[in-house]
C-alpha cells in the first residue's frame, strides 16, 4: 500500500490483512492501519502475524513494516496487525494538541506560522514563527486558550481536497516545516478542522473530539534558532503529572 489508512480511520487498533512482501525483517501488506514515521509523529507500535513492529516508515515503495524479528510470513498470507492502543491515543492526543494549541496562538500572537512539530514520549513541541514576543503572558494564554478549547468539547474533522483549493482557502495553516510532501502543489492536501478553532492541513492521526485530549500543560519555552519559538507542552496524564509538580513547588517556595 502506498497510504495508511490510520488517518482516516484512527479508531481502528485491530485489522487483517495480505502480506504483499517480505524481505528479511521487513513486511509490505496490501493495506495498512498503521501510521509510519513522519511530518512530526512517531511511528505506531504494535504486532504483526505476533511479532513486534520496532518500526514503521514510508519510502518508494510505500508502507515498509519492520519486524524484531525476521518474519515468519511470505507474500499472499493473511495476517492481524494490532496497533498498540495507548501510544496512537497519546499521538492522538497529542497532535490534536498541537493544532489547538496552533488555534489559541492566532488569538495571540501576529502572523503565527509554524516552524516545525515534534511528539516526544513525555511532551509534545511546537516551533511558532511570530514577530510578537511570546513572553510569560502568552504562555499563560496559550494554556488557558488551550484548554478552554478541550473543555468546549469542539469537534474535529478532516477531509481531503485538491491542493490548490486548500491552498486557496483562509485560514488553513500549512505546516511546511516538517510535512511539506503532502502539501506541494499538486495532488490532494488532508485537511483538519477543530470547529470553530483552527484549521490546518496535517496527514496524522487525530481524535474526534477536543474532549478526549485531556488537560494541557505548557512545559517549556526557547528560541531554537532565529526567529523560531518553541513551546513545549504536556498531554493527559503527563499533563496532571506537571499541575501537581507546581503546585507543589509553588506550596514548598510559599512556605520558604
Amino acid at each position: 500500500t502506498q497510504h495508511s489508512l490510520a488517518p482516516a480511520e484512527p479508531s481502528v487498533r485491530e485489522f487483517e490483512a495480505t502480506v504483499t512482501a517480505v524481505d528479511g525483517d521487513t513486511v509490505s501488506l496490501e493495506e495498512t492501519y498503521f501510521y509510519p514515521e513522519g511530518g512530526g509523529q512517531p511511528a505506531d507500535r504494535g504486532t504483526l502475524a505476533g511479532a513486534t513492529v520496532d518500526h514503521v516508515a514510508a519510502d518508494d515503495s510505500g508502507i515498509v513494516h519492520h519486524l524484531a524479528e525476521t518474519a515468519d510470513v511470505v507474500p499472499g498470507d493473511h495476517v492481524v496487525g494490532v496497533v498498540d492502543d495507548d501510544f496512537r491515543t497519546y499521538c492522538a492526543r497529542a497532535h490534536t494538541a498541537s493544532h489547538v494549541l496552533f488555534g489559541a496562538g492566532r488569538r495571540l500572537c501576529e502572523d503565527l506560522g509554524y516552524g516545525g512539530f515534534d511528539i516526544g514520549t513525555e511532551t509534545v513541541r511546537v516551533d511558532l514563527t511570530t514577530p510578537t514576543d511570546v513572553d510569560d503572558d502568552v504562555l499563560v494564554g496559550l494554556e488557558r486558550l488551550t484548554n478552554r478549547a478541550v473543555w468546549e468539547s469542539r469537534t474535529v474533522t478532516w477531509e481531503e481536497l485538491p491542493a490548490a483549493k486548500a491552498r486557496s482557502r483562509e485560514g488553513v495553516a500549512f505546516n511546511d516545516a516538517t510535512e511539506p510532501g503532502p502539501f506541494a502543489t499538486g495532488g490532494a492536501v488532508r485537511i483538519v478542522t477543530v470547529d470553530g478553532w483552527d484549521v490546518a492541513a496535517c496527514g496524522g492521526t487525530h481524535v474526534r473530539s477536543t474532549a478526549e485530549i485531556g488537560p494541557v500543560a505548557v512545559v517549556e519555552r526557547s528560541n531554537p534558532g532565529a526567529g523560531l519559538t518553541r513551546v513545549e507542552f504536556a498531554v493527559g496524564p503527563r499533563a496532571i503529572a506537571t499541575f501537581e509538580s507546581r503546585h507543589r513547588e509553588v506550596r514548598t517556595a510559599s512556605r520558604t
